[in-house]
């Protein structure tokens, strides 16, 4: 929502990559060009979106 949008774009003024997705499988398909191994992503969100499949896609190695 806005308040999601509104804390990427503050996070984005760090000059860190970041994205605002409508799904989790649409940032995913980002996120996963966008990490290398040893880099730490920080998934924040909500069950209620189903934003742990995002975690669990990471988890798995973003393979499915």
């Amino acid at each position: 929502g806005e308040a999601a949008l509104a804390m990427g774009e503050a996070f984005g003024r760090s000059g860190r990559p970041w994205r605002h997705a409508a799904t989790w499988k649409e940032g995913g398909a980002w996120l996963k060009e966008a990490i290398a191994p040893g880099d730490g992503v920080v998934v924040k969100g909500s069950r209620g979106i189903g934003l742990d499949g995002l975690a669990d896609w990471l988890l798995s190695g973003g393979d499915s």
